[in-house]
């Protein structure tokens, strides 16, 4: 399990609440199924750097941990990531 980060959130870094938050806005998908997608769609985990393909060690996302963190993002505040980027 990943430990609290200096942001106060338990499980995910910053890089993954925002990948997560794209992919379930961008594909209109609820928490369930981001979850699923999280733990066992290969390309989503490249993505979020916890693929074992990549030679590194596998980690489940808890369903918690998603909710937790990824609502946090709304899609205004993606839009606004996104046009910075």
């Amino acid at each position: 399990m990943l430990g609290k980060k200096q942001t106060g959130r338990n499980g995910l870094n910053l890089w993954q609440i925002f990948v997560l938050a794209q992919f379930r806005l961008a594909l209109n998908i609820d928490y369930d199924r981001l979850h699923h997608m999280a733990n066992y769609d290969s390309l989503l985990r490249q993505l979020l750097g916890n693929e074992t393909e990549t030679g590194l060690k596998k980690i489940e996302i808890a369903y918690q941990w998603i909710l937790d963190n990824v609502q946090l993002l709304d899609d205004n505040t993606l839009r606004k990531i996104n046009e910075i980027i």
